[in-house]
Parts: structure tokens; C-alpha cells; sequence
């Protein structure tokens, strides 16, 4: 759910782990979350580094290379 895709992002930004959290954005279904997150860093409230935690690919063969597989 999203509560624990934004627990893992949130865990991540204290620094408890360094690991991303991937959207697997099939038909766009993730489209206007790929657009929130975008706008919250453009407007200053989340960092770049952190912004870069929440990765957004569209196709299943993408994922393994964002897991460093």
C-alpha cells in the first residue's frame, strides 16, 4: 500500500536503509503520484537526494536493474 511505500521512503530519509522504492507504473497508473512527487521537489519540500529514492519505471524488466540485480 502506500502507507508502507512512504514508511520505507520515510526510513530511508532518517538513514536507516539506503534502498529506493520502485513504482512499476504500468498504463501510467502511478502517473499523477510521478507528478506530485515531482512537483513537492520543484517546490522545495522534498530534497533531491530523497526525491531520487522513489523511482517510477514502466515495464516489470526494468525492475531488476533499479534493485542492482
Amino acid at each position: 500500500t502506500l502507507d508502507e511505500a512512504f514508511e520505507v521512503l520515510c526510513a530511508a530519509q532518517l538513514g536507516e536503509h539506503a534502498k529506493p522504492v520502485v513504482f512499476v507504473d504500468i498504463a501510467a497508473y502511478w502517473s499523477p503520484l510521478r507528478a506530485w512527487f515531482d512537483g513537492a521537489r520543484e517546490a522545495g519540500m522534498v530534497a533531491p537526494s530523497h526525491h531520487a529514492r522513489a523511482r517510477f519505471i514502466d515495464t516489470l524488466d526494468a525492475l531488476a536493474p533499479c534493485l542492482g540485480r
